[in-house]
């Protein structure tokens, strides 16, 4: 009996003393992701362990042969994308929204990427963790890792070919961005987003 008792104490301690799973960072792997409707879709491929160092390509689907429409110089892990969404100018074009990697320490900063919105090519606004959750406590933390959002909602049709694109954070608020432009919007009693801000 005092064998098995000893046992387990032993798997017990080695059970405490163990790092987390979940606190582990995970490794960057290549992605595909496709927009809501198939039409459009991602390939992101890191160059590296960790972080966003690779390449990211945007292909339109088409019969013959898939077109490559864009490349950006970034990897993300996570990512959402959607055509036929019109931009500032009311044009159509990809919007892109790439993440940043995994947040490292205990508060939200202004170097850590949270997010950022690209279209048509190019990168319209980046908003840091701190931009996101407006002061450095306001995360869930781990051993060594944080984090402000808490659900990617992702994109939300408003009229015609304007899209917004929404969050809800780790806090409870739900943010909501112009797809377009990036630009953060007002939203309603609803949540739904307002046109013309």
């Amino acid at each position: 009996m005092p064998k098995t008792v000893s046992a387990l104490a032993a798997l017990i301690l080695a059970a405490i003393s163990t790092p987390a799973f979940a606190d582990d960072e995970a490794s960057n792997r290549p992605l595909v992701v496709a927009s809501q409707y198939g039409d459009c879709y991602a390939r992101s491929i890191p160059s590296g362990t960790y972080g966003n160092e690779g390449r990211t390509e945007i292909f339109l689907v088409e019969a013959e042969a898939d077109r490559l429409v864009h490349t950006y110089d970034w990897y993300a892990h996570t990512l959402r994308l959607e055509c036929n969404v019109a931009g500032a100018d009311g044009s159509v074009g990809v919007s892109v929204v790439g993440f940043g990697p995994w947040a490292r320490g205990q508060a939200a900063d202004d170097e850590t990427l949270a997010l950022a919105f690209y279209w048509n090519g190019r990168l319209l606004r980046r908003y840091s963790t701190l931009d996101l959750a407006e002061r450095p406590d306001n995360v869930q933390a781990s051993i060594s890792h944080y984090t402000v959002i808490d659900d990617v909602v992702g994109y939300q049709w408003i009229a015609g070919n304007r899209y917004a694109f929404a969050l809800r954070l780790v806090d409870g608020r739900e943010l909501v961005f112009d797809a377009g432009t990036g630009a953060r919007l007002q939203t309603s009693e609803g949540g739904r987003p307002r046109l013309g801000e």
